[in-house]
């Protein structure tokens, strides 16, 4: 998969770059198929960085598969769009009988000498002529592929003896024919200002960006108003500026950046791709959100439970960046996850929440043991049943994860975990009994904590209100209430709300039972969830002197899990 300038024995000597470089390629392609494409991406952009940091470099036929600008595997009709430009064959003919001019060789070689210009101008050079006919493409036709991650073009000339996707004209003629795309591509990007309040660009396939001028102008990226090494603003505004109008802009199809001259004599130039980045459209808004802030939520319900379940090999988690990306990204989207294979030490849990970032100090400490305790201060200390619940409902920053490391297991039949995902059981709820959500989701209620962690001398006392559902910004589910035994006796709303408040909790609470799921972990086990999403519960069990149930748990904040995701994600985020 990789070739070496330096000889067969350079090869032969970073055999085991080739291995992993060929691994990680692999594993792009899979989740590419698979239709994770930003982890596709990052498989794809880590084969890039292992052959760049070991002086080694692709095959150009598998090169050419991976998305030039965010290293995406491109598949046809999966995740890459083909465009076909018609070419004059004629022409072609023609130039290829005639004998060259000293004036053309001498362009020639200036072209080889500016490889890049080359390429942006074979398209204004060539007319279009060349036709699809049946399942055969010709060989002089050029191919537009379009990443539908990054929305970045690569140009190809189809070439029938290339053994890569994008030249095999059979494969290309098929994609297009199933997406009936035979699109001509423009070589050119128009740009215009609409009433002094917007910046249009119109693209070659038809497509508009369109860019309020306030907006442009706010985020200025020159120096004097941009500083990028903290990448922040410096344009200290005392006022929005309301009143910024372009008095003429232009796009350079050579730097591919547009060119805005202000009224006020100050000039911005922005890249297209960053730009493109910031598109205002929904389908563009919605991708950053999925992709770049949180990944969106797979709501799974008892019978799925089996397909949802992630296991991953604690030593990988520690030592593998990509296996802690794909650990992390199951926690956001199925809501739990499986660690097996743990040491015998208490300070697994520690390991695992520095291995995120930073762990979760609260008022029963920073590491927590849950075994069974005489005159314990918390209920989950006891050997009876823990009904379901959610952990801590009474912190206005509620803990973001759950980590449960299983040092000692029950050998009584007990002691098995039970846990539900409340954001499905909410779903179910809106669905199915509005009226019951809509108070669940409004009427405010008061979940406390009062006691210390049996240090007299250090006494806590915790209140916090907030309804049972709790939504975001953007009206998703965003956290989950709910706990028995910390929920407070006052109950500070119109007296009559309260019995319509407690039938709705009472289809909740069905609703919840109905779909837990019980499952018993075994000693090196770590059991991960999300503590704002899923509610879980224990079922009774008894100690013995020659065994007692022995769990070590901690907390880490989803601020710091998401910002971890992120960076595993975009090591070198430009923009």
């Amino acid at each position: 998969m990789a070739n070496n300038n330096k000889g067969k024995r350079k090869v032969l000597t970073q055999r085991h770059v080739c291995s992993r470089m060929n691994f990680l390629y692999q594993a792009a392609n899979l989740m590419a198929h698979s239709n994770n494409n930003t982890l596709a991406a990052f498989y794809g952009k880590l084969c890039r960085n292992v052959g760049t940091k070991a002086l080694m470099h692709m095959s150009p036929a598998l090169k050419r598969t991976l998305c030039k600008r965010c290293s995406l595997p491109l598949l046809p009709g999966v995740n890459t769009t083909l465009q076909l430009e018609e070419q004059q064959m004629q022409m072609e003919q023609e130039q290829h009988h005639e004998e060259p001019t000293q004036a053309e060789t001498s362009e020639m070689s200036s072209n080889k000498l500016s490889k890049r210009r080359n390429r942006r101008l074979r398209g204004k050079r060539q007319k279009d002529k060349a036709a699809v006919s049946g399942a055969i493409l010709d060989d002089n036709a050029q191919l537009y592929v379009e990443c539908s991650l990054c929305r970045a073009k690569r140009c190809f000339r189809v070439d029938t003896n290339n053994e890569c996707w994008p030249e095999r004209s059979e494969a290309i003629v098929q994609t297009l024919l199933n997406q009936r795309q035979f699109q001509r591509y423009a070589s050119s990007i128009t740009a215009k200002i609409l009433n002094q309040r917007y910046v249009e660009l119109t693209q070659p396939d038809g497509r508009q960006l369109k860019y309020p001028s306030v907006w442009l102008r706010d985020n200025c990226q020159c120096p004097e108003c941009f500083h990028g090494a903290t990448r922040a603003r410096q344009s200290y505004w005392e006022r929005c500026p309301l009143d910024a109008a372009a008095s003429r802009i232009s796009y350079d199809e050579k730097r591919q950046q547009l060119v805005v001259n202000w009224e006020d004599a100050h000039n911005s130039v922005y890249d297209l791709e960053w730009l493109e980045q910031r598109d205002f459209s929904v389908e563009a808004r919605q991708r950053y959100l999925d992709e770049v802030y949180k990944p969106p939520a797979q709501l799974w319900s008892k019978s799925q439970f089996g397909e949802v379940t992630r296991e991953f090999a604690y030593k990988d988690v520690i030592e593998k960046d990509a296996v802690l990306c794909a650990w992390l990204e199951a926690l956001a989207v199925q809501g739990f996850a499986l660690l097996r294979g743990a040491p015998d030490d208490v300070q697994v849990a520690r390991h695992l929440a520095e291995r995120i970032g930073y762990i979760k100090h609260t008022t029963y400490g920073d590491v927590f043991e849950v075994k069974s305790k005489p005159n314990a201060g918390n209920y989950a200390y006891l050997m009876k049943p823990l009904p379901m619940h959610t952990d801590m409902p009474y912190y206005e920053y509620k803990a973001g994860i759950n980590i449960l490391h299983t040092l000692v297991q029950s050998d009584s039949p007990g002691g098995a975990n039970t846990m539900t995902d409340g954001f499905f059981v909410a779903d179910k709820l809106r669905r199915e009994h509005p009226e019951h959500y809509k108070l669940l989701s409004s009427v405010p209620v008061n979940w406390f904590d009062i006691g210390h962690d049996g240090d007299a001398g250090k006494p806590f006392h915790n209140l916090w209100r907030a309804p049972v559902i709790c939504l975001d910004v953007d009206g998703l589910f965003a956290r989950i209430n709910h706990n028995t035994m910390k929920r407070d006796s006052r109950f500070t709303v119109p007296l009559d709300k309260v019995v319509a408040w407690y039938r709705a909790y009472d289809k909740f609470l069905q609703l919840v039972y109905d779909e837990a799921v019980q499952f018993k972990t075994r000693q090196g086990d770590v059991f991960v969830f999300n503590n704002l999403r899923m509610l879980h519960g224990r079922t009774a069990y008894e100690d013995s002197p020659q065994n007692q149930r022995h769990l070590v748990g901690a907390y880490v904040d989803w601020d710091t899990i998401y910002s971890k995701l992120r960076s595993l994600k975009f090591p070198n985020p430009k923009n």
